[in-house]
């Protein structure tokens, strides 16, 4: 919406209906005043078309009447916009300074009630703006980007080039959360992308705001600019490891890393060297790791086949590699073809909180760092040295390279740059001082600072962490020496101070859910915000969790934030023990939090909630003491094959392990699993099942007619037939065409054991068979109809008709390949298999049935059915397989998702 010289009214309607949309709709609003202002009192007003500046004698008359006083409009408006995300003012006026400060004055104690993120940006102090080149210059910044910005720009990114273009003028910044200044503007406020940002590995995936929020703001010092080149100057070793404490700055090099420019002239490395860059969470896999190295890879693989560097063709990859992926490997040897090394950034290989993820990671690397094929690959790993960080191979070959705590006079500096005290002035020198030596007692109070590392705890955390709290502190906490508990309290006391009311309470469950999950951004919102929801907080929307999120500043981790895909999580492990001794709800156990949690991922459809349900939910189940759930959420998990499934299970193995002892039944169950996959059964013919001849099954809808199931022993019941409807499908070759080289895996899971006593119950079903899949060449042919015998039934107690859902993945398939999969899922006696629904929106030329096997109901039975899918071109296809109960209510839904290429 743009007003062109409005009067009064006109402007105060057209801001009454912005911040009613923007709340509807739980937006954020930005708001662009351009034209004329003036000041009185140190109040604001902007001038409209009607506007009287003085009356007949030339007295002054500026009054909401005859202007809009700024800061008292927006302060109404906010008031009743309870669903605003966040707000952003800009002010291109003369002597904007004064709605600075008349927000300085007033918007606090609005925040408080209403809304918790604001971000304000004048034009000019208490002085002239000058021929509209405020604006000229941050449109023109717009279009041009700012190279050294990050991935979008926001208010406080134009302060410079602002100042720069307009000599005149002094442009001013404020950033508001909870209801108080902050020190860093919340990077969910941000205005346009940043066109010219930097062409690094991580630009437009998920960690580059990770990236960001490490640079942003970051003073370069010689020693931390010595630190990366020394690492960089190593490209002959093959893998290099950063070590050292936590707090270090291990991460901030990784950063630099990716973002050598920031370092300026004098660097050994360019972006260009950097292949691709993870940044670990607690969840990460190796599957994870994987793919998101394999997809920065490829983005680099189409770069040159561009730039006609390699040629646009597929390498043939020869052989398997031990823990490496077919995809990654592809895109690794199709690098090596340029001549150039290859080098990978992989930061935080101590944080998995599965040793057997860990085991797995450093398997890999292993892999890359080692095998001939992969001698143009480098590696640069961080992990922590501390006493209780879990301990690296020992028959790995790493070049090491130990990372010392930020020095005394370092962090002296950055504590004079950003901290303030109660009245926003900067600290003095003997302020600082003071904080030094109250958290490392060597220092001398009068004096030089030595030159020798700062001994604290948190090294650059603890240092954030006073910095975010500097207004609060009082002569107790220096005596008691700043421990970081005291400055968690601080920081958690303030916000919930700020807030009122339910939101002041959501804050305590907040820091529950995320203190239950693992360390760093991990949690997707909308997870966090059901979460609350379960836990009693049902008033509590996602722009308010994003508001308590910026409130808790350093404590509080994002990824991607002010964006649907936005995630959560304690920003380091080191806080997560203070943030429980702080949290006012110790009421609430992590056992709740977890089950918490679960609901969650159960309600909510997000492709993030199913990615971090594929990493997390076996976690959280185990957490909330139910480790029958557990074991589902494990079965569960797509494979591609039996042997990645094999190594799923024996990644997290461990865990089950660790959290319920070698001798829980769920524990064995997991171990005896795995011991039976690595023994081949035989095929199924042999195994008192008839396997169903391969029939040419392909429409939207195929009815499965399975007759009488016979219900005594001394008879055999008329035998079954599969139906297929239509005419023409695509299909696979003839019986002699097709790769038969995969086995039905064994029936690994046992009946259902009854819930123990003292365990919840589980709402997730144990699923059947692991998916297997192979390619084959796809053709047409017609449909035709097969006898199936059915083996007589035995009674058994009938379990509850349970609704299920679950998801195949096909993966990338050839266009004019074709990959089949065992699908299994448990049918029950409710179930209606006189028709299973296949659509794929496209009349079967996308996915179709092949086969299936069913043996008789007995209470749950273990039920296959194989699907092809043989994509009709290149591009993203789905298809949906639905069973329902013989009530007509849907009981089985399995998503189907394939790519062709």
């Amino acid at each position: 919406m743009t007003i062109v010289n409005p009067t009064v009214r006109n402007l105060q309607a057209a801001l009454r209906s912005a911040f009613e949309a923007a709340s509807r709709q739980q937006a954020t609003l930005l708001l662009w005043f351009i034209g004329h202002g003036l000041s009185a009192n140190g109040d604001y007003y902007f001038l409209a078309r009607d506007s009287l500046e003085s009356d007949a004698a030339g007295n002054a008359i500026l009054d909401s009447q005859f202007a809009v006083h700024l800061a008292q409009t927006l302060k109404e408006r906010i008031s009743g916009s309870p669903g605003l995300d966040g707000l952003l003012v800009v002010v291109d006026s003369c002597e904007a300074a004064a709605a600075a400060d008349a927000g300085a004055r007033n918007w606090p104690a609005l925040v408080r009630q209403v809304s918790g993120r604001v971000d304000l940006l004048v034009a000019s102090d208490d002085g002239k703006a000058y021929s509209g080149c405020f604006t000229e210059t941050l449109l023109e910044t717009f279009r041009t980007g700012i190279p050294a910005g990050g991935e979008n720009l926001l208010a406080a990114d134009l302060l410079a080039p602002v100042a720069r273009a307009c000599k005149n003028q002094q442009p001013q910044h404020f950033s508001y959360a909870a209801g108080s200044p902050t020190p860093v503007a919340d990077h969910g406020l941000w205005l346009v992308p940043n066109v010219t940002r930097a062409r690094d590995a991580v630009r437009d995936r998920p960690d580059a705001s990770t990236v960001d929020e490490l640079v942003r703001g970051l003073h370069v010092t010689k020693a931390l600019r010595s630190q990366v080149n020394a690492v960089a100057e190593h490209g002959y070793e093959r893998l290099r490891v950063l070590l050292g404490p936590g707090g270090s700055g291990k991460s901030t090099a990784v950063a630099l890393l990716v973002r050598p420019d920031l370092l300026g002239l004098e660097t050994a490395i360019s972006a260009a060297h950097i292949g691709a860059a993870v940044f670990l969470t607690g969840t990460s896999t190796l599957r994870s790791v994987t793919e998101e190295l394999a997809v920065q890879l490829e983005r680099r693989v189409a770069l040159l086949s561009a730039a006609g560097e390699i040629e646009p063709v597929a390498t043939v990859i020869s052989g398997e590699y031990r823990k490496v992926t077919a995809r990654l490997a592809r895109a690794l040897v199709t690098l090596g073809e340029t001549g150039r090394t290859t080098t990978l950034l992989i930061d935080g290989l101590d944080l998995p909180t599965e040793h057997g993820h860990r085991d797995e990671l450093w398997a890999a690397i292993e892999t890359l760092t080692s095998h001939a094929d992969f001698a143009h690959v480098r590696v640069i790993g961080t992990a922590r040295s501390d006493a209780d960080a879990p301990p690296l191979p020992s028959d790995l070959r790493m070049w090491r390279f130990e990372l010392p705590m930020p020095g005394v006079g370092v962090v002296g500096d950055y504590l004079l740059r950003h901290a303030h005290d109660e009245h926003g002035e900067p600290w003095p020198r003997s302020s600082v001082t003071r904080a030094l030596t109250a958290v490392d007692p060597g220092v001398p109070a009068d004096g030089a600072w030595p030159d020798r590392p700062w001994r604290a705890v948190g090294g650059w955390l603890h240092a954030r962490l006073i910095v975010q709290v500097d207004r609060f502190l009082g002569d107790a906490d220096f005596a008691a020496g700043l421990p970081i508990d005291c400055l968690v309290r601080h920081r958690l006391g303030h916000l919930q101070w700020s807030l009122s009311g339910p939101r002041a309470e959501a804050v305590g469950l907040l820091i529950t859910v995320v203190v239950a999950a693992e360390a760093g951004p991990v949690l997707p919102i909308d997870i966090v915000r059901r979460a609350l929801h379960d836990l009693g907080a049902r008033t509590i929307d996602e722009a308010q969790v994003r508001d308590s999120a910026v409130g808790l500043g350093a404590l509080i981790a994002r990824r991607r934030p002010g964006s649907t895909g936005e995630h959560l999580g304690v920003a380091h492990t080191a806080l997560k023990d203070p943030l429980r001794k702080a949290n006012p709800r110790k009421d609430i156990s992590s056992v709740r939090a977890h089950r918490a949690i679960i609901a969650a991922l159960g309600q909510s459809g997000t492709a993030e909630a199913a990615a971090y349900r594929e990493v997390a939910a076996i976690r959280h189940y185990l957490g909330a003491g139910d480790p029958v759930g557990a074991f589902g959420a494990l079965y569960a998990l797509p494979s591609a094959s039996l042997t990645d499934r094999i190594e799923l299970w024996e990644a997290w193995l461990p865990n089950f392990t660790a959290r319920l002892g070698p001798d829980h039944p769920e524990t064995r169950r997991v171990r005896d699993t795995i011991a039976k996959w690595r023994t081949p059964p035989d095929p199924p013919a042999r195994r008192g099942r008839r396997s169903i001849p391969r029939t040419l099954i392909g429409a939207v809808i195929i009815a499965i007619v399975l007759g009488l199931w016979g219900t005594c022993s001394r008879m055999t019941p008329p035998p079954a037939e599969i139906a297929a409807t239509g005419s023409v499908f695509t299909t696979p070759p003839t019986d002699s065409a097709v790769d038969e080289t995969e086995q039905l895996p064994p029936d690994p899971n046992p009946k259902p054991e009854p819930t123990r006593t003292g365990q919840p119950r589980s709402n997730v079903p144990t699923a059947a068979p692991p998916t297997t899949a192979s390619t084959v060449e796809s053709t047409t042919s017609l449909a035709k109809v097969i006898p199936i015998p059915i083996i007589p039934s035995s009674t058994t107690q009938k379990p509850a008709c349970t609704p299920y859902s679950t998801a195949v993945y096909y993966g990338d398939v050839q266009y004019g390949k074709a990959v089949k999969k065992y699908i299994p899922f448990a049918y029950m006696e409710c179930d209606n298999l006189a028709v299973v629904q296949l659509d794929d929106g496209m009349n079967g030329k996308a996915f179709s049935i092949l086969d299936g096997e069913c043996p008789p109901p007995q209470g749950k039975t273990e039920c296959y059915l194989r699907v092809i899918f043989h994509p009709p071109d290149a591009g993203q296809f789905d298809a949906t397989l639905k069973i329902n109960q013989k009530n007509g209510t849907p009981r089985l839904k399995i998503t189907l998702h394939g790519t062709g290429t």
